[in-house]
């Protein structure tokens, strides 16, 4: 069959279907890449678990804590210490975060309660890489120890709240409980329970947090996720190893609220917690530490405009 001469109508159709496909393409193609770091991301945190088991197994159970008072009934959790009040203290040769007080090591030692230190003892002691702690949808970048032939026995902790929040992508439950959590059920070992949450995407810490209930409207709920994936979600260690991508806060034991303190879940269905920096009160209640905007995190994310 003859065809007629070539149009202009025909040139301004072709012209349309390509660019609709080519949108239809690039639309898919923002999602397919956050679906491949959200992967890369809950891999991150299964190798944080191995480090962890591997760390208990060296430890009578237990999982990674520096200096604790035991006897406290209300332990404050901090982070990024010694270096968060010392700005000039970077790398120290056989830096210890266990150094007595007489020790010339103690000045690198990290203050009780410290969450983050808690979790660097993991690049100190098992075969782990610190770009571990980094998930790729964000913009963190690996912690290189100071630069030259330094390496993390040079240092305790992350080089505070500046350093966190260029290194560190996740948040841990703080492993400091009180006497009466310890004897409500909190543990910190390798015998938590397998749905108990161990790490995550770093705690947004808006005041949000605090108003939402198990009832919540999934804006509502959207708007408290980590800002690590567009606030879409977070990836969540717990006990047994296995990982999850959670599209809400409430997905600790019992629907706890991972990221605030206090009765929350199933058995508490309309609070969101007492508070977002402390410590648990029970083997069902999970806090973990540190947050974003207690970082002085400027995401857009968490600005009112955000909210």
């Amino acid at each position: 069959m003859r065809r007629g001469p070539f149009r202009l109508i025909d040139l301004l159709v072709g012209t349309f279907i390509v660019l609709f496909v080519s949108g239809i393409v690039l639309s898919k193609a923002p999602a397919a890449n956050e679906i491949k770091m959200r992967v890369k991301c809950a891999s991150n945190l299964r190798m944080i678990g191995q480090a962890l088991l591997l760390y208990s197994n060296e430890n009578r159970g237990a999982f990674p804590r520096t200096m604790h008072d035991k006897k406290d009934a209300n332990p404050k959790p901090v982070w990024g210490t010694p270096y968060e009040a010392n700005k000039d203290l970077g790398a120290v040769k056989d830096a210890d975060p266990f150094a007595k007080d007489k020790d010339a090591a103690a000045k690198a030692r990290p203050a009780m309660e410290d969450v983050t230190a808690a979790l660097f003892l993991l690049l100190r002691t098992q075969d782990i890489t610190a770009d571990v702690f980094i998930c790729p949808s964000t913009q963190h970048r690996k912690f290189d120890f100071g630069g030259g032939m330094h390496t993390a026995q040079d240092w305790t902790n992350w080089p505070g709240n500046a350093g966190l929040l260029a290194n560190l992508s996740y948040s841990v439950n703080n492993p400091y409980a009180s006497p009466a959590a310890v004897k409500a059920g909190f543990k910190w070992n390798n015998t938590m329970a397998p749905d108990a949450p161990v790490v995550a995407d770093m705690n947004p810490g808006v005041d949000g947090l605090l108003k939402l209930t198990l009832q919540s409207p999934a804006d509502e709920m959207r708007k408290c996720n980590s800002i690590n994936h567009n606030q879409d979600g977070q990836n969540v260690l717990y006990g047994d190893g296995h990982v999850e991508f959670q599209n809400h806060p409430f997905c600790g034991m019992k629907r706890d609220n991972l990221y605030t303190y206090g009765p929350t879940g199933t058995d508490h269905p309309n609070t969101g917690g007492d508070g977002i920096v402390g410590g648990a009160n029970g083997e069902a209640d999970a806090v973990l530490l540190p947050t974003s905007t207690s970082l002085g995190d400027t995401n857009p994310l968490l600005t009112p405009e955000g909210l």
